[in-house]
């Protein structure tokens, strides 16, 4: 899709704040295994989970801002009406091949 420009996204994680140390939680749908990408199929303490790519930045949520409306505000502060329509398109097709649907 658009040969190789890149997509651009801010993808959620967590990190857990334990006795055993910090800790990054991600998820990332297990059906995603049969593209080659990697899955966390199991939680263990003290191991960070595996994420779906490398982290350029990262931004903590205001307290009080619920994660999916500060996300959808980073986007729209960073990123340009047209980067966006590609990344909702691309996030479209890439689920039709995980749930089987159409996009």
């Amino acid at each position: 899709m658009g040969g190789n420009r890149p997509v651009v996204d801010v993808h959620n994680s967590l990190i857990v704040h334990a006795p055993e140390g910090d800790m990054v939680d991600a998820t990332w749908p297990l059906a995603a295994a049969q593209a080659g990408l990697p899955v966390n199929p199991e939680w263990v303490w003290g191991r960070d989970q595996v994420v779906a790519c490398t982290p350029l930045e990262a931004w903590p949520v205001p307290a009080g801002e619920s994660v999916a409306d500060f996300k959808a505000r980073v986007l729209r502060e960073r990123y340009a009406p047209e980067e966006l329509e590609r990344r909702d398109a691309f996030i479209r097709q890439v689920g039709s091949l995980f749930l089987g649907e159409r996009a």
